[in-house]
């Protein structure tokens, strides 16, 4: 789960409604646009869609579900920044606070099997929806390559170091994408981060005969030749320059 404001403001509802009585009220003020829309109105359209495409769906499902047990003993107000309130700079100081915890809190995101909705209304299923859904459904399964998860967390770790913050992983994707780089630096940003070129060892998979094998090292430095060694690192003629 990916920390965010939403993020947060979506954990904090469900606890909320959690640790709330059947019998009181829940007053809740959101100061997300987007969040306030997929609790309210757009919130019947996500159930009939199986929540596809939804950032975190997993916790919006069971803060609906949550909500749902209370039944209409909810109430749910949009609070823009310019309009906050002396609750709100009390929830922003709790929330900084838990920012700082080392340990994350583990967020439970079982849904009781009476309130559990699955699947996408028929009537509204397209070809285009029923392909999102089943591309959806094996993405699921995707499990990240060591060596991008290594050169994403180096990366996370960089931009901390030099800026003072530290990116989440879709930030990262989203910004290599960026209009203002060209088509080809994507390319190779793209590849470079999956560690998909021919280089280092990646010539030392099974299979590979020993004179490609050895193609794993630099024959200038005698070091393994990653993209970071070729970049920053080999002392070959020519790549001060470069």
């Amino acid at each position: 789960m990916q920390q965010s404001a939403e993020t947060g403001e979506l954990a904090a509802i469900k606890i909320a409604a959690e640790r709330t009585l059947a019998k009181e009220e829940i007053h809740i003020e959101i100061k997300s646009k987007q969040l306030f829309g997929l609790l309210t109105k757009k919130k019947a359209y996500l159930e009939n869609q199986g929540y596809m495409g939804i950032k975190d769906k997993k916790l919006l499902q069971a803060t609906i579900a949550c909500l749902r047990k209370k039944r209409k003993r909810i109430k749910v107000k949009y609070t823009p920044k310019n309009e906050q309130n002396n609750r709100q700079s009390k929830a922003k100081k709790l929330a900084d606070e838990g920012a700082l915890n080392p340990i994350p809190d583990i967020i439970n995101t079982e849904i009781d099997i009476q309130l559990k909705i699955t699947g996408v209304k028929l009537n509204t299923l397209t070809q285009a929806s029923a392909y999102k859904m089943i591309r959806e459904k094996e993405m699921e399964k995707y499990q990240e390559r060591r060596q991008t998860k290594i050169n994403l967390d180096l990366i996370k770790m960089t931009t901390k170091e030099t800026f003072g913050k530290s990116p989440s992983t879709s930030m990262i994707w989203k910004s290599i994408k960026h209009k203002d780089i060209s088509k080809n630096i994507r390319y190779f940003l793209w590849m470079a981060i999956h560690d998909a070129y021919m280089i280092g060892n990646n010539w030392e998979k099974p299979g590979f005969k020993s004179e490609f094998q050895q193609r794993s090292s630099c024959t200038n430095c005698n070091v393994t030749e990653t993209m970071e060694h070729i970049l920053t690192k080999c002392k070959a003629s020519g790549q001060k320059e470069i």
